[in-house]
């Protein structure tokens, strides 16, 4: 407009203003983290992260409520993905479920290592997003 006027030190300006804020714009974008749009699909995913981990670390076949928590989680899960925009995190999350899913009726000695590997790749992709994930181990005596 400003050039159009005939106004090259108002149209110069705005040019350099809005050169300025793309530069900026693109710094912002870089700096991001990958943050979910969803932090309820996040929760459910840290939740199911958990009890994955602790039923692959089963010492027996014989804990069918800690099996059942996880398929009820396992379920809540699914809900959060439907919902979640389709970003990294809900296909990483999708993933990881069927993963889960495969595996869950399979023997510990079957099953321990593929869910592990895919509770790590979930940590990974929990890390991506800004979220600290530490893993321990507590013997139990």
């Amino acid at each position: 407009c400003a050039k159009e006027l005939g106004d090259e030190s108002e149209a110069e300006k705005y040019t350099k203003e809005r050169t300025s804020m793309k530069k900026d714009a693109g710094l912002k974008a870089k700096e991001k983290h990958l943050v979910s749009e969803s932090v309820m699909l996040q929760h459910k995913v840290i939740d199911c992260r958990l009890l994955a981990r602790q039923f692959a670390l089963e010492k027996s076949d014989s804990n069918l409520v800690g099996k059942e928590k996880l398929l009820n989680v396992l379920n809540e899960l699914e809900e959060e993905i439907c919902l979640a925009p389709p970003e990294s995190m809900a296909r990483d999350a999708a993933h990881f479920r069927g993963t889960i899913m495969l595996w869950i009726d399979e023997p510990i000695s079957k099953r321990r290592v593929p869910i592990l590997k895919a509770c790590d790749s979930l940590r990974d992709t929990l890390r991506a997003h800004g979220i600290q994930v530490v893993d321990s181990m507590i013997q139990k005596k």
